[in-house]
């Protein structure tokens, strides 16, 4: 897969700093969609038990 600029690779971590959950850390996978419009799907889940668990209070609260 061709990189599109400011698009992220296909893979990888982003680190991010939320002002209410702190220092996340997500990995991504970005997966094309078989349309002509060139859309694409990116999955980000918790790279880490740290940020799994500031994710879950996210989502209880």
């Amino acid at each position: 897969m061709a990189t599109v600029p400011g698009f992220p690779h296909a893979t990888g971590t982003v680190r991010l700093a939320h002002p209410g959950l702190g220092p996340l850390r997500l990995g991504y996978e970005t997966l094309d969609l078989p349309a002509d419009d060139d859309q694409r799907l990116v999955i980000h889940l918790a790279a880490d038990a740290a940020t799994a668990e500031a994710l879950a209070r996210a989502q209880a609260g």
